[in-house]
């Protein structure tokens, strides 16, 4: 029972880290791109 506790935990965090990681890639996009047409 922990031990899969302990998976969905990981999943979960994997998760949350996967779409932080796509935010701030968007961001970034975003900002490159002001930055070409300013």
């Amino acid at each position: 029972m922990i031990g899969f506790h302990i998976s969905e935990t990981v999943i979960f965090w994997f998760n949350a880290i996967v779409t932080s990681a796509g935010v701030a890639s968007a961001w970034v996009n975003l900002i490159m791109n002001l930055d070409k047409l300013l």
